[in-house]
């Protein structure tokens, strides 16, 4: 939680913290101070537009890997009368 609210003085503490800016994109990337952590957590790397992220990257090595992409929001999906009756109750 501490990552998605950029509580950088929590974060500084477990992590080395590295940052980069190219106008309103930017990206942040979270190395474990500890090598448990390293092992069990690896580098962190989260990337966004303006004060929106788009993606959080969690790398234990080069071959393991989890990313996680956030997409803008939809707009919400009209129903009809009839599919609100029928699928919402």
């Amino acid at each position: 939680m501490h990552i998605l609210r950029f509580d950088f003085g929590v974060l500084e503490k477990d992590f080395e913290l590295y940052g980069q800016r190219n106008g309103a994109a930017w990206t942040i990337a979270l190395v474990p101070r500890t090598e448990s952590q390293r092992r069990t957590i690896g580098r962190i790397t989260v990337s966004g537009e303006t004060a929106t992220v788009r993606q959080i990257e969690l790398r234990r090595s080069a071959r393991q890997r989890i990313e996680i992409s956030i997409d803008p929001p939809r707009p919400a999906a009209v129903f009809t009368a009839e599919e609100l009756k029928r699928f919402f109750r």
